[in-house]
């Protein structure tokens, strides 16, 4: 997955931004290319996860062992479930 804005992060309260052309951005776009099986519709509303990540295209809500993945795309938007593992994701916790 591809963006061209800041990644606003928030984890238990605390709200942090990291730039598009940031290190965690990085590791967040590598995680994503690394990671692009195993995702599967979910029709649920999803809560708000322990680690919530905000772009203009997409939100990503990590709870537990579980991601899951709202964007937009050209026409639509998708919801995605995929199991994780949490610690993927320590970079982006204060």
């Amino acid at each position: 997955m591809s963006w061209q804005d800041d990644l606003l992060v928030v984890s238990h309260g605390q709200v942090t931004k990291f730039s598009a052309q940031s290190t965690e951005a990085a590791k967040l776009r590598r995680w994503f290319a690394e990671h692009r099986s195993g995702w599967e519709p979910y029709i649920a509303t999803a809560t708000e996860g322990d680690l919530q990540i905000k772009t203009a295209i997409f939100t990503l809500n990590i709870r537990g062992e579980v991601a899951v993945l709202n964007y937009q795309y050209n026409v639509g938007q998708e919801q995605l479930r995929k199991t994780i593992n949490p610690a993927d994701f320590a970079f982006l916790r204060p």
